[in-house]
């Protein structure tokens, strides 16, 4: 496994991290890390030789402008033989952190999500509002189980709460 999977990476911080990889000493190829969030520009790191493993860093002045979420990632190695000989190492997906100094709201989208339906749902309960629209959808006073539903699905993707699974099972 990729040293870059184990790293807790934050915007505005300096990054540095060692990679190993096996058969690939960086004496003989260099490695380069591309990092992609949704379409913001691709970040490039490239890794210096530090004996045979590879230091990847990336100063705090380029990560500070950096949006918290889920960025893919490529490695590439090239054999320094070699330009024309390059191979995909690995892609996976790595968590950027927020900078909370500079962060106007850390919170990630389900999580807003949860908290906007949440308090839609205490309106309704109190009795403040007979009706409320959240995400385009009008929810009625008598309408809150839909809500309920609407609430619990919000954190199984925010990652609060547990995906409940069914299982089917079918006997001859």
């Amino acid at each position: 496994m990729l040293q870059i999977l184990k790293e807790k990476l934050y915007a505005g911080a300096k990054w540095s991290w060692t990679e190993s990889i096996p058969g690939y000493p960086a004496t003989s190829y260099s490695l380069k890390v591309l990092l992609k969030y949704q379409t913001n520009t691709t970040i490039t790191i490239n890794a210096s030789a530090s004996g045979e493993d590879f230091l990847c860093e990336k100063i705090s002045s380029e990560t500070s402008s950096l949006p918290n979420g889920d960025y893919a990632f490529q490695v590439f190695l090239t054999d320094l033989a070699d330009n024309e000989n390059v191979k995909l190492y690995e892609e996976g997906i790595v968590h950027i952190y927020p900078n909370l100094a500079t962060a106007t709201d850390s919170r990630d989208y389900w999580m807003q999500v949860v908290e906007n339906l949440r308090d839609a749902y205490k309106k309704l309960t109190s009795r403040e509002m007979k009706e409320v629209i959240v995400n385009g959808k009008r929810v009625l006073y008598e309408d809150r189980t839909q809500l309920l539903k609407e609430i619990h699905n919000a954190e199984i993707k925010a990652g609060i709460r547990p995906p409940t699974k069914k299982i089917y099972a079918r006997f001859n």
